[in-house]
């Protein structure tokens, strides 16, 4: 950043103040910015970016194609998802026209759509654009970074379906990939074992998914200071080990130290709608369920507005919402919270079986037993179905 800020002092000095190379260092600034998670600044010098570059190229050149992606990444970190998307569209026009449908450029444009479509649950269509960006990046050949990341990419989508072994092989071949490319110690190594670390908790392996977890903290302590996003998402998923293994005052210091460093993305950032409702499942396993609800209404307006209804995670917290209101014997409030979120449950996903199991015990409990038993086979019959497809 130094050198960054020194060359525009230079260049302030002995240019014009809309000279393009001016407008080039605002956006590396920009570049620096965005990669400590100073998101707001970060946007500020990409406005300034913009602003020269459309004033020395017009609006259709590719440098503007450029400043349009970053913008784009932003609003995605901000968790501004539709304005993301916006940005991207823009900038994909202009790179298609200028360089023709197989530059790598266009690849990354690909990729960040599919980025946003996986950030709004839409698994199929993000899919989709990885596969088109995968085509074009495998010319730059098959050892290469981008490569890696599309892996890794692809392998949150997996996850995200429950299909926890093809997506272990793909965070598998991204490691394997940027450990040749980048060595132990980069921010993507981090990456790599965060989402592996997610994996092996969601198959149960909680001592294993922690050593993945501490392994990224370490590199991104390291890489970005105490305060950077990626941190508090790594706190975020150590709570949730430490809250699966019954340790809830450790699990609610982490989501605490999350809490804090997300709050610097803004109040409403699914980020910290995630925290919010896993501090509420920790309420609620300490029988505090006045106060879970609290935390699990805060996390579902947070999410209804910065992911629309239909969501795979607003299933989850209508899911946890019905659990307070079952434990508090309201019993036809909680159906209801179990019919909303068997609606956005996508798919064979794992939380569908769970949605199911629930909604029998519950009707079990009210003597409708064929309720009850219907509930049980279509939870038998997907949990087999997802057995049997690993």
């Amino acid at each position: 950043m130094e050198q960054y800020q020194r060359s525009l002092e230079i260049k302030l000095e002995a240019l014009e103040p809309n000279h393009p190379e001016i407008a080039a260092t605002y956006h590396e600034i920009g570049n620096v910015l965005e990669s400590q998670g100073k998101y707001e600044e970060a946007m500020e010098q990409y406005q300034r970016s913009l602003a020269i570059k459309l004033k020395a190229y017009g609006p259709d050149h590719p440098k503007m194609a450029a400043t349009y992606h970053q913008i784009g990444n932003v609003l995605k970190s901000q968790g501004k998802y539709e304005e993301a998307m916006e940005q991207y569209q823009r900038s994909l026009a202009m790179k298609l026209k200028a360089y023709g449908p197989d530059h790598p450029e266009i690849a990354a444009t690909y990729h960040q759509i599919g980025n946003v479509l996986e950030s709004q649950g839409k698994y199929e269509e993000a899919m989709a654009q990885y596969q088109r960006s995968l085509a074009i990046e495998k010319a730059l050949g098959l050892d290469h970074p981008k490569i890696a990341a599309i892996y890794h990419a692809i392998g949150i989508i997996l996850e995200s379906q429950g299909k926890y072994e093809e997506a272990m092989e793909q965070y598998q071949r991204s490691l394997a990939m940027k450990l040749k490319a980048y060595g132990p110690d980069h921010p993507e190594i981090a990456a790599t074992y965060h989402q592996i670390g997610n994996v092996l908790e969601s198959q149960g392996r909680y001592e294993e998914a922690m050593e993945q977890y501490q392994r990224s903290l370490a590199i991104k302590l390291k890489a970005y200071g105490a305060d950077h996003p990626e941190i508090a998402a790594t706190y975020h998923q150590i709570g949730n080990i430490l809250e699966s293994q019954g340790k809830y005052e450790g699990a609610m210091k982490q989501y605490q130290r999350s809490l804090v460093i997300e709050k610097a993305l803004g109040l409403d950032h699914p980020k910290i709608a995630a925290t919010y409702h896993q501090i509420g499942k920790i309420l609620e396993s300490q029988g505090k369920y006045e106060e879970a609800m609290g935390q699990y209404q805060r996390s579902l307006a947070i999410k209804l507005k910065a992911l629309g209804p239909d969501h795979p995670e607003i299933a989850a917290t209508y899911h946890q919402i019905g659990n307070v209101l079952e434990s508090q014997g309201k019993y036809e409030e909680a159906m209801e919270q179990y019919e909303k979120s068997l609606m956005n449950s996508q798919g064979d996903h794992p939380g569908l079986v769970k949605i199911l199991i629930t909604k029998a015990d519950l009707s079990k409990t009210e003597s409708k037993f064929e309720d009850a038993a219907k509930f049980y086979g279509l939870a038998l019959t997907i949990g087999h179905l997802l057995n049997f497809t690993r």
